[in-house]
């Protein structure tokens, strides 16, 4: 059994990662090729334990938690190359037929239908609306909906395609079988 909260809730100003908020994230892909789960829109963001929102954020889930004798927590401790980093991450998701809002620091709508077209990149500062459901499956807990976001303050997504490396300083040229080709392929009149 679930119960769902209606209210909305607002999460701390938080560091995004891995925001996929205009194309929602695939399901899981099995080294089978088999897809499990369903597209969501997803903001993860990152918390600085220091940060005292984030600390009455985080100790009033654990107190209502553990009220509720679930056993799993809302948020997980960081962790990169097996190290933990001593910093927190929530995931906020809904399903992909419900795409959130985006609004700017402004409270501009900049949602996909507005016109902007940016993507929300690793450091942007951003704060989740929510709507809050707990499960008792599983030993129990609490899973957030997102509804809408508001950015702080844009990182834009820089990967992929559009990643534009600098040159570095004593570096050679490219040479060879590649580089000749290059030369052939100029003299092509089309």
């Amino acid at each position: 059994m679930s119960t769902k909260n209606n209210d909305i809730k607002y999460s701390p100003t938080g560091e995004a990662m891995w925001a996929y908020l205009r194309v929602p994230q695939e399901g899981f892909k099995e080294k089978s090729g088999r897809v499990t789960g369903k597209p969501k829109f997803v903001l993860n963001l990152r918390f600085d334990p220091q940060d005292p929102e984030w600390k009455a954020w985080a100790s009033d889930l654990e107190k209502r938690s553990k009220d509720l004798g679930f056993e799993n927590r809302p948020f997980r401790e960081e962790v990169v190359d097996g190290e933990k980093t001593g910093l927190y991450m929530a995931k906020f998701s809904t399903g992909a037929e419900y795409p959130p809002s985006i609004f700017d620091g402004a409270n501009n709508d900049n949602s996909s239908n507005a016109g902007f077209d940016y993507e929300i990149g690793n450091g942007s500062k951003c704060i989740a609306a929510y709507k809050e459901a707990s499960y008792e499956g599983f030993g129990g807990g609490f899973n957030f909906y997102l509804n809408s976001v508001q950015v702080e303050e844009l990182v834009e997504y820089q990967g992929g395609a559009n990643c534009v490396f600098q040159p570095i300083a004593g570096a050679v040229a490219v040479s060879g079988p590649a580089a000749e080709a290059v030369a052939v392929d100029d003299e092509i009149p089309f």
